[in-house]
């Protein structure tokens, strides 16, 4: 690796991602940077593959089986060719240029230490396997609506709660205390799942033809796929939302029992970033009313700095963050 890799590394994590990129920015110097930066764009790749619809299905799912292999054996000119197979593959152009500068994330992440290594690629392995089984689950369906919240959570541990896993590996190889993160782990990363499939359901529904959110939960208030995205009955759309939502607080609440159990304090903001910002989000979501087109459920940006600003003075302090937590829920 060289200084060239990790700039371009952390000048293209912003560009694919405004979000991570803050929380990431609070590893510099942690000891864990590098992994952590190499693995988000790692995963970063993969799902702009599984999302991308210039592709079409048997592609994705041979350049997701591909991309396992490569990082299995760290093969540099497979590595190549896999390149030259993902050109112009996705509409955001940022995302594009990852790939095609993924030979420099890639001596990023073969440069690490060996046991950083194994630390990252097995959640990263089940990860895209999960990707491509649900690619030939659906391969011939459309639209795609989950069955259930079975089914639902179970995507979401394939695509964050595996996360949780590589991250909390990581942390142990740091000096955190597995006993107290491992019940947790999956929590974590499903819960940010949950809060984004809520924010973007419409958005998944309208561009991508899928929808997370599952027909169990829309047979229980008696509406249609169809009629819930057009959201024919604001108010069974509405007592689907909240139903979805309370689970998710659920698993942000365990996310937060994570992030408390947390010595090293980089890695403690680090992970309680996007945790407020998902219960800033998901608060949003579950308090809007419908406007026309759609919810009004981003937080904005002057809510992302009063988060970053208020965690970065009371993050070492267990019940000052509890107490915040709630403040946002409650008010």
């Amino acid at each position: 690796m060289n200084n060239s890799d990790l700039q371009y590394c952390s000048y293209i994590l912003p560009k694919v991602s405004r979000t991570f990129a803050i929380n990431i920015s609070y590893l510099r110097s942690s000891g864990i940077y590098n992994s952590v930066l190499s693995s988000y764009l790692i995963c970063r790749a993969a799902d702009t593959i599984e999302d991308s619809e210039a592709l079409s299905i048997e592609n994705q799912i041979l350049l997701l089986e591909d991309f396992k292999q490569i990082l299995k054996e760290e093969n540099v000119e497979r590595l190549k060719r896999w390149m030259s197979s993902c050109t112009n593959i996705s509409h955001d152009p940022y995302e594009n240029d990852l790939i095609k500068n993924f030979d420099k994330v890639f001596r990023l992440y073969i440069n690490l230490k060996e046991e950083e290594k194994n630390a990252l690629f097995n959640p990263i392995a089940v990860m895209i396997e999960g990707m491509v089984s649900f690619l030939k689950k659906y391969k011939h369906t459309s639209p795609i609506v989950f069955k259930d919240m079975k089914e639902t959570e179970h995507y979401c541990y394939y695509v964050a709660g595996t996360v949780g896993e590589l991250l909390t590996h990581l942390f142990v190889l740091h000096g955190e205390n597995a006993d107290k993160l491992e019940p947790y782990k999956i929590d974590f990363g499903t819960a940010l799942q949950l809060t984004n499939i809520l924010k973007d359901f419409m958005l998944d529904f309208h561009t991508r033809g899928i929808s997370y959110i599952p027909e169990e939960l829309l047979t229980e208030v008696g509406v249609s796929i169809e009629d819930f995205i057009q959201i024919k009955y604001p108010e069974k759309t509405k007592a689907i939302i909240e139903n979805l939502a309370n689970r998710t607080k659920k698993k942000l609440d365990a996310a937060l029992t994570y992030s408390l159990a947390l010595n090293n304090h980089k890695i403690r903001i680090f992970c309680l970033l996007p945790l407020f910002f998902a219960l800033a989000t998901l608060k949003k979501i579950k308090s809007n009313k419908f406007h026309g087109e759609g919810y009004l459920n981003k937080i904005s940006k002057s809510e992302v700095f009063s988060i970053c600003f208020r965690l970065r003075w009371i993050y070492k302090k267990n019940k000052t963050i509890e107490n915040y937590y709630r403040q946002i829920w409650n008010t």
